[in-house]
């Protein structure tokens, strides 16, 4: 047993620092992709080019949605929507929020139906940007079930402040005052991380409140 004791150490330490090795390469990895986003879409194209798959595909489209090149986001989901992924409920979702973000609503409502049924479409922000496309275009009793699906307590704080000011907007300050209270009332009870993940939303509660 003494006799394999030091081969047995040898082989943790290599897998420990092969563990370690990866970690440092994920996190230099990241650490590129905040300080040089270009340099992300660009290897995510490479890879589209050597193997034009459906996920490399929708990984470029979803890099190119948070980088905010939105119509060429479009373009991939679109792409990445046939044969047996024609009807991918998360591209769908991700293509619904691209389709916000330009101000097509009509696009927005047309994609949402196809697959508003879909219990993950209902838990993710883009059953939001559908109510506000029905909003838009006339129909604020088809809007508000989606609106109500998104205020909820403890969770949606982007949307909520973002619903918040939708309310102002068309003149009922009191709803809207009600949500921000809401929110800025979980706020106060985060822990640290948790304020530190919301401080965005938590600050555009708070500016949009004193306007209020």
């Amino acid at each position: 047993m003494i006799i394999f004791l030091p081969v047995v150490g040898s082989i943790v330490y290599i897998l420990t620092q092969m563990i370690q090795k990866r970690e440092v390469e994920q996190i230099q990895k990241e650490l590129t992709s905040v300080i040089n986003p270009t340099k992300k879409i660009n290897d995510l194209k490479a890879q589209l080019e050597f193997a034009d798959t459906f996920q490399n595909r929708v990984n470029l489209a979803d890099a190119l949605l948070e980088q905010g090149n939105y119509q060429e986001a479009v373009d991939h989901y679109r792409d990445a929507l046939s044969g047996n992924f024609s009807n991918d409920v998360y591209v769908k979702i991700q293509l619904i929020r691209a389709f916000h973000q330009q101000g097509e609503s009509q696009w927005v409502i047309q994609e949402a139906e196809s697959i508003k049924v879909h219990p993950d479409f209902m838990k993710s922000a883009a059953s939001f940007y559908y109510g506000l496309a029905l909003d838009a275009n006339g129909n604020s009793e088809a809007a508000q079930p989606y609106f109500d699906n998104i205020d909820r307590r403890y969770s949606n704080y982007p949307e909520r402040v973002k619903l918040a000011a939708h309310y102002s907007d068309k003149g009922n300050k009191e709803k809207a005052i009600e949500i921000l209270d809401e929110v800025l009332a979980e706020g106060a009870t985060m822990g640290k991380d948790s304020s530190k993940l919301h401080r965005t939303a938590l600050a555009e509660a708070r500016k949009l409140r004193g306007s209020l």
